[in-house]
């Protein structure tokens, strides 16, 4: 009898501790998006393993997910901010470029941003509001793969991964990103 207690009580903890790895605020289980290249408004990527998707209420006004692919002072300028504020830990990742006219198919590497809009650059960050910023450098990289552009229809897809690390080295990882946004033109 007091085995299958403990095999009732062992059961038991199995069971509810793995309801509750890997959910959401739901309950349901996080995925990432299906990479697709339509326009379909999704994104999503792991956080040193960990699933982030625009989700939740936006601090500030705008939307969680958010893309622009526009032409200014003689070159294209991207921004892709994903923004996951569930648990009320805001979570963000971000991917620029400047001066960078993409090319289907193309792979671009993510480094340093020198906030510096005349040189040829695409980079990325990580902000957790409970831990820092983190970004990529000339020695952290990564890597954005664009699969399709769009310009009549203002939708850009890709893939992405890249390393980012703080002031004091602590490295995150950001893996088997995806999106497929219309984008501000």
């Amino acid at each position: 009898m007091k085995n299958l207690i403990t095999l009732i009580f062992c059961a038991f903890l199995t069971l509810n501790c793995s309801r509750n790895s890997g959910t959401d605020d739901t309950g349901q289980q996080d995925q990432l998006p299906a990479a697709t290249q339509i326009g379909a408004n999704t994104a999503g990527c792991l956080v040193n393993g960990k699933v982030l998707l625009p989700r939740g209420q936006k601090i500030q006004s705008g939307p969680v997910l958010a893309s622009q692919y526009q032409f200014l002072n003689g070159g294209f300028h991207f921004g892709l901010n994903i923004q996951d504020n569930s648990n009320n830990i805001l979570k963000s990742v971000g991917i620029g470029s400047d001066n960078l006219n993409f090319e289907v198919g193309k792979t671009y590497v993510l480094e340093e941003n020198l906030n510096n809009n005349t040189q040829i650059k695409a980079y990325a960050h990580y902000v957790n509001y409970d831990i820092g910023y983190y970004k990529t450098s000339n020695n952290v990289l990564g890597e954005i793969k664009i699969t399709n552009l769009n310009t009549n229809n203002n939708i850009i897809s890709g893939t992405f991964w890249y390393d980012a690390v703080n002031a004091n080295g602590e490295k995150v990882e950001i893996r088997e990103g995806r999106f497929d946004v219309h984008y501000a033109p």
